[in-house]
This record gives C-alpha cells, sequence and structure tokens, in this order.
C-alpha cells in the first residue's frame, strides 16, 4: 500500500471512539501539515492517523495546535476541503462520512476540478509547464482555489 508524506498507512481509529482518546491524542503542528499533497490532507481530514495518533483534522479543534499561526492551518485546510466538497456535491457524489475506498473515490473524481484551477492559474500567469498536480502542496492548491473567479453552483 501507498504511504504519503504524511507517514500515515492507515486511518485513525480505535475501540472507545475519537472523543474518549482526545486526552493522549498528540497535538497537530503546522510543521506535520506542510509539505503534504491535496490528495493527503484530504485524507487526513477524514480519517486523521493511526501513526501518530492524530484524530481526523474535521475533529481538530484551535486548541489542538501548538500557537495560532499552526491553528490557522486548521481554518485553511477547512476551506479547502470545503471547495472540494462543493465540487462533490455538484457531481452528486458528496458524502461528509465516507470510508477510505469512497473518500479516495471522491477525491478522485474532483482532481479534475482541481487541475483545472491549477491550469488557469498558471496559463494567467504566463507560464507554460506546470508541475503535476500530484506534486504540488495543498497550501499551493489552496492560493489557486482562492484565486478562482466564481465556484459552481
Amino acid at each position: 500500500s501507498k504511504v504519503g508524506r504524511c507517514g500515515s498507512k492507515v486511518p485513525y481509529q480505535s475501540k472507545g471512539g475519537y472523543e474518549s482518546n482526545i486526552a493522549r491524542i498528540a497535538p497537530w503542528s503546522e510543521h506535520k501539515l506542510t509539505g503534504l499533497t491535496t490528495s493527503e490532507v484530504w485524507m487526513l481530514w477524514h480519517f486523521g492517523s493511526a501513526d501518530s495518533g492524530h484524530v481526523p483534522l474535521k475533529k481538530a479543534r484551535c486548541k489542538d495546535f501548538h500557537n495560532k499561526s499552526d491553528g490557522k492551518r486548521l481554518s485553511d485546510i477547512k476551506y479547502l476541503v470545503h471547495a472540494i466538497e462543493e465540487e462533490a456535491e455538484a457531481l452528486g457524489i458528496h458524502n461528509s462520512n465516507p470510508g477510505v475506498e469512497e473518500a479516495k473515490f471522491i477525491f478522485d473524481q474532483c482532481e479534475n476540478f482541481l487541475i483545472q484551477e491549477y491550469e488557469r492559474v498558471t496559463r494567467a500567469r504566463g507560464q507554460e509547464t506546470a508541475l503535476p498536480l500530484s506534486e504540488l502542496s495543498w497550501l499551493t492548491v489552496l492560493e489557486l482555489i482562492r484565486q478562482q473567479p466564481t465556484r459552481r453552483c
């Protein structure tokens, strides 16, 4: 199985559920979130990381981060995930609590939208060649999403 740069192979799971384990889970920190791809952040949003003992990012709170600037990453991730979820809704495939395979499927279907935004922005900047979307940091993709003129209805 593929292991992302975040090192997570298996979603975070426990017998007691997420809420009962909050006290013993390591806080998220910015350095663990930078340099990840959008796909990796999407999976961390839904499933967290069993390897590092982190709950899904959708269950994280600002106080789970070391400082205010680290907590801003959570806001950035929410914005990016919301953009992907809007595309999923437009495609009729949105599920707020997908399983692992369904989350991968949803992301794969929405990736075309992200690629189109990436190509639009790079053309607007006069760049001829662009890295494949799969090689871009999620922060770069976030910047592209924030530059889009209008969103789909």
